[in-house]
């Protein structure tokens, strides 16, 4: 499963991928994650039209993410827990659907067992009380 813009839940991202936001645009940041998430990325001085992320993100956000660098090595995060969140999203959107567990569980790539887990800590989940503070 891989992150987009429809997609994503920005309060799941970890302050790295935020920083990406800021710097490039949610779409760069979300192109780079897909591409490159867990890895490193030396980012030129002068970037040039060439280079190996101009197809990811184009040449536009390279520039700003160059700027802002400067030469620099940095990481770029996998957003595992957002990746999770997408990932329950659409296990939940199934059992709305109807789907039994053994679907499910051929669906998602689960055991029938982990899937009867994952789905009777899903179905329990409380909402956060607080969850309010951070909308927008």
């Amino acid at each position: 499963m891989k992150l987009s813009v429809d997609n994503l839940n920005l309060s799941c991202l970890p302050e790295s991928a935020h920083e990406l936001v800021g710097i490039g645009g949610l779409e760069a940041a979300i192109a780079l994650v897909n591409t490159r998430g867990g890895r490193r990325v030396k980012w030129p001085r002068y970037p040039k039209s060439d280079h190996f992320l101009v197809p990811v993100i184009g040449f536009e956000a390279l520039q700003a993410y160059c700027r802002y660098y400067d030469g620099a090595e940095t990481s770029i995060p996998k957003c595992q827990q957002a990746l999770q969140w997408l990932k329950h999203q659409a296990i939940l959107a199934d059992i709305k659907s109807g789907l039994n567990t053994v679907q499910l569980a051929e669906k998602h790539h689960y055991t029938e067992r982990g899937m009867r887990a994952l789905r009777k800590r899903l179905e329990q989940r409380v909402p956060c009380p607080n969850r309010d503070l951070f909308d927008d």
